[in-house]
Order: C-alpha cells, then sequence, then structure tokens
C-alpha cells in the first residue's frame, strides 16, 4: 500500500460470474443507501429486496463490460450491480459509485 493510499482501508470484494466463480477482486467502501422502511417489496416472483448500497471504489474499477446485473460478493453477502458510474475531481478522475441491491444472504 502506497503513503496515502485509502483504497488499502476498504474492504475486500469479489466479482462473480454467472457460475459464481471469483473472475477478481478489489477494495471499496460499501454505504447503505437508505432507510426506506421496507426491506423487500411483493412481485409475481415473491420478495424482491429493496435494500440498496452505493459502492465507492477505486477509478480503475470498471464493471461496465460485465453490465447491470454483475454480482459482487463481500463478508458473506451478495450484491447486484444496478449502476456504476464515474465521479471526477475537477479535470482527475477520483473514483467510481456504483448502486447495489442485495442479492441474497449467504448463510
Amino acid at each position: 500500500m502506497k503513503k496515502g493510499d485509502v483504497w488499502g482501508f476498504g474492504r475486500e470484494f469479489f466479482l462473480m460470474d454467472e457460475d459464481g466463480e471469483k473472475l477478481r477482486s478489489f477494495r471499496g467502501f460499501l454505504e447503505h443507501g437508505g432507510l426506506s422502511g421496507r426491506a423487500y417489496k411483493k412481485s409475481r416472483a415473491g420478495l424482491v429486496s429493496q435494500e440498496k448500497f452505493r459502492l465507492i471504489s477505486e477509478p480503475c474499477e470498471d464493471f461496465l463490460p460485465f453490465g447491470a446485473g454483475a454480482k459482487i460478493y463481500c463478508e458473506g453477502c451478495s450484491y447486484e450491480l444496478i449502476s456504476s458510474f464515474q465521479v471526477y475531481a475537477g479535470k482527475a478522475l477520483s473514483h467510481r459509485e456504483s448502486v447495489l441491491r442485495r442479492w441474497e444472504r449467504d448463510g
């Protein structure tokens, strides 16, 4: 870890493929997206998670080739990628922010 490298303090995340195999790991920070009061809503398919999270990761982490719906795993929980975009500080790329939805609870 380089001096001043904040990413070394983040949680370890894994980008997963459709078969559940780890494609790569990266570090970032996860923040709950707010308390809407309801964690799930009913649909024809059953209960759908309403919990959303904001993932702040290094600017080099590009999830777009995997598209919305990519699975990200961290510390016993799986998340589904909803969207991802780059954040700039002036003209310099600062970090990437992604919106995730809790996919399933493992264990």
